[in-house]
């Protein structure tokens, strides 16, 4: 196969690297797939925290992480710990497909612009988080429904029974709650994640030593899905109680006015250490799937 040298400095790419030529059409859909292997390969090991955050966010009073740990897993059985995994399986693939898919675009159509490259990344970051979080609040909502069930495993709801139950009450509008904090959620978040990974990738030394070099990436995706757990707590907040059983949360300014006022500015904070437990390591898996699913796939090293 004919071979060409990579010329984009962009996402720390090795600018005099020898690269196989591929069309832009072929490289987008390997996004797609590099992309939906990492999102499905986090999700199933990272769920578990997941459901623990959500708890977090949605309880009133005080509770250490061992302790909600140690209450779910007595009470409701090891299995619960996955509550609520069907819908992040149905989406988690596409999700994180469409988010690096149309980072990429939006990264570059920004750069073609003049934008400087650090702004490019972080505003390509913005976008596609916005746009994954639009296309999966409605999925959001019904996890977040079913991890808020403190039942047994096998007497929980269902996902399609979840889904039937929002329908019969409150028809297709149901599907809205919590639209917007998903989408403010999620955009935070990839703005804050992608600037940080690729920034500080495009100006750290490479490492020729394979070993280090995936421990270097690893740390990079880590450092820096802690970093955008933090910066969006305060949103995710807001969106799981929007989406929780409690009817007197409904909108994102009055969720968090109503938390604020009730339980303190602390409580805006709530679920950050299983949030980052869950997205740090989360975010690192991601990075290191989707780099080297497509490297394999392309021949690009990123």
């Amino acid at each position: 196969m004919e071979k060409q040298l990579s010329n984009s400095p962009i996402d720390g790419v090795d600018i005099q690297q020898p690269v196989p030529t591929y069309s832009a059409v072929y490289l987008r859909t390997m996004r797609l797939v590099s992309g939906a292997t990492a999102g499905f390969v986090e999700i199933c090991i990272m769920a578990p925290m997941d459901l623990i955050k959500t708890r977090f966010q949605l309880a009133k009073g005080s509770e250490t992480l061992i302790m909600c740990i140690r209450r779910t897993w007595t009470n409701e059985g090891f299995l619960s710990l996955y509550k609520g995994i069907l819908p992040p399986i149905m989406y988690e693939a596409p999700k994180r497909a469409i988010k690096f898919f149309t980072y990429d675009i939006y990264r570059d159509g920004c750069s073609s612009c003049g934008m400087p490259i650090p702004l490019a990344i972080t505003m390509g970051g913005l976008l596609a988080g916005s746009t994954e979080g639009a296309l999966v609040a409605p999925f959001e909502l019904i996890k977040v429904k079913q991890q808020a069930e403190t039942l047994k495993f096998k007497q929980s709801t269902s996902t399609w029974g979840m889904a039937r139950t929002l329908y019969r009450d409150q028809g297709l509008m149901a599907f809205k709650q919590g639209f917007m904090p998903t989408v403010l959620r999620n955009g935070l978040w990839n703005m804050v994640f992608f600037s940080a990974y690729h920034n500080a990738n495009r100006y750290s030394r490479k490492l020729d030593n394979n070993g280090l070099e995936f421990m270097r990436r690893f740390t990079l995706g880590l450092g820096a899905g802690m970093l955008a757990s933090t910066g969006n707590i305060w949103s995710d907040v807001a969106k799981s109680r929007i989406q929780g059983p409690d009817p007197r949360y409904y909108g994102l300014v009055q969720t968090l006015r109503l938390v604020w006022t009730e339980e303190g500015p602390r409580a805006l904070l709530k679920g950050w250490l299983p949030k980052t437990l869950r997205l740090g390591p989360g975010g690192a898996i991601l990075m290191v799937v989707n780099e080297s699913v497509y490297s394999y796939i392309t021949g690009h090293n990123q």
